[in-house]
């Protein structure tokens, strides 16, 4: 099975376990469905430290968030140095989007990595060329007033 067979399969598993469990609806490629998944992660993964447990929902989950991006932007998977990644053209720019990496944050750091905030606003906010709301273009430019790109 390929790498982008094993996401599709993965991303199915989790509809079809976590939709009864979550009290939804309409589980599936959408935000209360990613805030689910959020809150499951807060509930159940944080803290957690046996590394097969972890590389499993993170297969699992990313491949989720993955395909709900997907589904919400287009796109398409690719492999680089043996990683998936998202792939999403807007007009001459290409996003590379690793979904499996941000799962992994969202376990280790918690609600600072929040996966509503990453599918909701931050991804669109780059798909479309802007910076998202939360993000304070002061704490972005650098401290000294000497230009970077300056060495002398």
């Amino acid at each position: 099975m390929s790498v982008i067979d094993q996401i599709l399969k993965n991303a199915d598993w989790v509809r079809e376990n976590f939709g009864p469990q979550s009290g939804l609806s309409d589980f599936g490629y959408n935000v209360e469905s990613v805030a689910y998944i959020d809150g499951y992660i807060e509930r159940n993964l944080r803290g957690a430290t046996d590394r097969q447990t972890l590389a499993k929902f993170i297969s699992l989950l990313g491949s989720f968030i993955g395909e709900a991006l997907r589904s919400k932007h287009g796109g398409q998977w690719i492999v680089a140095d043996n990683s998936p990644i998202l792939k999403i053209q807007r007009g001459e720019m290409m996003h590379m989007v690793q979904p499996f990496g941000k799962v992994e944050k969202r376990i280790a750091n918690g609600e600072v990595d929040s996966l509503v905030f990453f599918f909701n606003e931050f991804v669109p906010a780059i798909l479309e060329g802007r910076a998202p709301p939360e993000w304070k273009i002061a704490e972005l430019q650098p401290r000294s007033r000497r230009s970077w790109w300056k060495i002398w």
